[in-house]
């Protein structure tokens, strides 16, 4: 701060203003500084790495990638494989016959029973309740939204498996 009784021209004044201008060349040397190192790095880091076309006879893991960080791929190592001892061989001592083919039973037609809907219905909620997906309930039902149930409404409900199963089998 300039003193109040010191004139523009004396010795004090002077080197106040030589220190604010010996400041201000030192601010602006750091901010240029900054610019310089920063704005190398940015446009250093921003470059693309050359890609090489040559990839007949090498590993995709050689190829060099088009990673934007800067950061270049190491050249992989090839795995050595420890030989393997060759499996002794195995003679049967008995030979068993054939045994019969068995054939899986195929499922009869579902039968649909039907269900009456009540208040508070979803496709889900009667689903888990009747043991049925909700898959199965919906083809079943095609055309009906769960969202637009009604009370009373008649829904066809698909047979379950186990019951399908258990009317194959008697």
């Amino acid at each position: 701060m300039l003193d109040p009784f010191s004139g523009p021209g004396t010795i004090k004044a002077e080197r106040q203003q030589q220190r604010r201008e010996q400041f201000k060349v030192a601010v602006w040397a750091v901010v240029w500084a900054n610019v310089v190192l920063f704005g190398g790095l940015l446009i250093q880091g921003c470059q693309r790495e050359p890609a090489t076309t040559e990839t007949s006879g090498a590993n995709a893991a050689e190829v060099a990638s088009s990673n934007t960080n800067g950061v270049a791929a190491a050249p992989a190592k090839p795995e050595t494989i420890p030989p393997v001892a060759a499996a002794p061989e195995v003679v049967p001592t008995k030979t068993l016959p054939d045994a019969p083919a068995t054939v899986a039973p195929i499922p009869a037609p579902a039968t649909a029973k039907s269900y009456t809907v009540v208040k508070g219905d979803s496709f889900y909620k009667i689903a888990k309740a009747k043991g049925v997906s909700v898959k199965a309930l919906m083809a079943a039902n095609p055309g009906v939204e769960s969202a637009k149930l009604k009370v009373g409404q008649k829904l066809k409900l698909p047979e379950t498996r186990a019951a399908a199963t258990a009317g194959a089998q008697g």
